[in-house]
């Protein structure tokens, strides 16, 4: 079977949720090894490139269901912004109205990272699950499969 890449439509002017395994060992509230956030950059990078909102979504480490600074995407968001060369905002949470307006106003040369998806009161909180709280946003969501290797696929949300 064939997979779609990032490249294979006409991104421009749409939202791009991108889930990214940005789980990285932090080390004095520090990003302690990159690796997994320089993987991610070539699909964030294409996405801004080519008129794309950037909205990019991970967990990190297990917080049990609620919100636990120890376990904040902060210190990946700065880090990410150094990588990109670009104002990356963090938003309070992964869903809600404040999220939305976030995602409405956000430039389309900087980047929205979600909080922690983890954070959620859901035992695991998956794409799926959360596409019904995202009803504004448009059209498509990657998948990175770092651990694979393999190319980005995409996935038409509408």
């Amino acid at each position: 079977m064939n997979k779609q890449t990032i490249a294979d439509i006409d991104i421009a002017g749409k939202q791009l949720l991108i889930r990214a395994d940005l789980n990285v060992p932090l080390e004095k509230g520090k990003v302690g090894d990159d690796t997994r956030i320089v993987a991610a950059l070539p699909t964030i990078r294409y996405a801004l490139a080519n008129g794309a909102t950037a909205i990019v979504c991970s967990h990190l480490g297990r917080p049990k269901g609620k919100p636990d600074p120890k376990y904040s995407l902060k210190p990946v968001a700065e880090r990410l912004a150094q990588l990109l060369d670009c104002q990356v905002h963090i938003a309070p949470d992964c869903i809600g109205p404040e999220v939305e307006l976030m995602a409405a106003s956000i430039p389309r040369s900087d980047v929205l990272l979600l909080e922690n998806l983890r954070f959620m009161r859901r035992k695991r909180p998956t794409i799926q699950s959360l596409r019904s709280r995202w009803p504004r946003w448009q059209t498509f969501m990657l998948t990175m499969h770092l651990a694979l290797r393999i190319a980005p696929t995409l996935r038409q949300l509408a």
